[in-house]
């Protein structure tokens, strides 16, 4: 397959890049790992008040509009398509997934609109049943029919917060809202939790913290990320620093609804430019009429506390690392999320670091601070990592990856007619580079 535009997720970013890229007169495929477009908008209920384009519509509605929009303007989109690897070149290749076979789409330029994922938030029984992210309980009600709890707990005091503890209300639970939780605890599943040294029944637990931008895409194909969990970028056109690679919506850092969808009419339009379809002339002048409309910039946030107040409790849930295995890696020597992970296995599970990198990230910067004899010294300044300033000082960044960022079975590669070998890569004891 091939096209000139390739978008890498139908979320409003996703959505908005194809429609200005497709209104160039581009050929756009839309590629999308859910079986609906629309991302995380389609799975809520709530009147939205901004953009004015969609003020006083229901979300799912808006969802479906940008869906629409972006269907006639000429962009197809792929559903159930995962996307597991960028390599960027002339032309760039998006490595998919889908209907159990791999394939690779050739793209004249990408757009990358993965959008984020909610901030880890570890705390005493947080990997227990009952226990659940602001989306997931959003998706389990609106699209399924389902209330997970009906004595629930809501964590944080997000926009997002608020709108699913409004949610679950309206079904007839049981909801208070609280800053920070302690733990929670249960023979199997959340029977309890302890907010404020206070012990109370609860069935659930909903963290809505914070989010992050998820990048994995970008980190494997070599785009740097900073310690905020932002990749480098040009706000201004979405370019990243990788040939006719582009970044939108909340992938990039956007905030809110209207960001991440000027982001993503911006970052198109800079793709239709790339592939020739646009002058340079023509494009900033497109640009620059949608950022006249902007609002001011909002950023996404992560929560102010991101460490678990337990040392015992887990920092890595898929391979069950506690924050006493990973504090005993850094007294050990460990100066970043590698060496971390090299060292204790965190982040060598299912999610790849997803759940756990921040923390660590965070473990390090307490490391950091320490070092250098004065509190807080070692939080990284936003956009960029914390680069080492004397032998032994710690280095933020993110895990770095290597495709495919999800899981692929070796006989759908083979299938493909790729060839398939095991490949022993050594870590020179003094750097991250291999060995020749």
């Amino acid at each position: 397959m091939r096209a000139d535009v390739v978008v890498i997720g139908s979320g409003p970013a996703g959505l908005s890049a194809a429609r200005a890229a497709a209104a160039a007169g581009v050929q756009v495929v839309v590629v999308e790992e859910a079986p609906w477009a629309g991302g995380r908008l389609a799975c809520r209920v709530d009147t939205l008040d901004s953009p004015p384009a969609l003020a006083g519509r229901r979300a799912d509605q808006a969802a479906r509009e940008l869906v629409a929009a972006a269907g006639a303007a000429g962009a197809t989109i792929e559903t159930g398509t995962l996307a597991w690897g960028l390599f960027p070149g002339a032309p760039g290749t998006v490595a998919v997934r889908r209907d159990g076979r791999v394939e690779a789409v050739e793209a004249g330029a990408v757009v990358v609109a993965t959008g984020s994922l909610p901030a880890p938030y570890p705390f005493t029984g947080w990997t227990l049943p009952g226990v659940m992210t602001a989306p997931a309980v959003e998706r389990l009600i609106n699209r399924h029919g389902f209330l997970p709890g009906r004595q629930a707990v809501v964590v944080g005091d997000t926009s997002e917060a608020g709108r699913v503890a409004r949610l679950l209300e309206l079904c007839g639970a049981a909801v208070e809202q609280v800053q920070d939780i302690e733990s929670a605890g249960g023979q199997g599943r959340v029977e309890e939790v302890t907010v404020g040294g206070q012990t109370r029944p609860a069935d659930l637990v909903v963290l809505a913290v914070g989010r992050l931008p998820q990048v994995e895409l970008l980190n494997a194909a070599g785009c740097p990320i900073g310690a905020d969990g932002v990749p480098q970028h040009d706000p201004s056109t979405g370019r990243t620093p990788l040939v006719g690679v582009f970044v939108a919506g909340s992938a990039g850092g956007a905030g809110n609804l209207a960001m991440s969808i000027g982001s993503g009419a911006i970052a198109g339009i800079s793709a239709a430019e790339h592939v020739g379809a646009l002058t340079r002339a023509e494009a900033a002048a497109r640009r620059w009429d949608l950022i006249r409309q902007l609002p001011p910039p909002a950023r996404l946030s992560a929560p102010e506390r991101p460490l678990p107040v337990d040392e015992f409790a887990l920092v890595c849930r898929c391979e069950e690392i506690p924050r006493t295995e990973v504090e005993d890696a850094i007294r050990a020597g460990a100066r970043t999320v590698d060496d971390v992970k090299r060292m204790t296995r965190c982040g060598m599970g299912f999610c790849q670091g997803k759940n756990c990198t921040r923390t660590v990230m965070n473990l390090l910067a307490l490391r950091g601070a320490a070092t250098r004899g004065q509190a807080g010294s070692g939080a990284a300044a936003p956009g960029g990592p914390l680069r080492p300033d004397r032998p032994g000082a710690v280095e933020l960044r993110p895990m770095r990856l290597r495709p495919p960022v999800r899981p692929v079975r070796l006989g759908e590669l083979a299938a493909a007619g790729r060839d398939v070998s095991l490949l022993e890569r050594a870590i020179h004891p003094e750097g991250e580079e291999p060995h020749p």
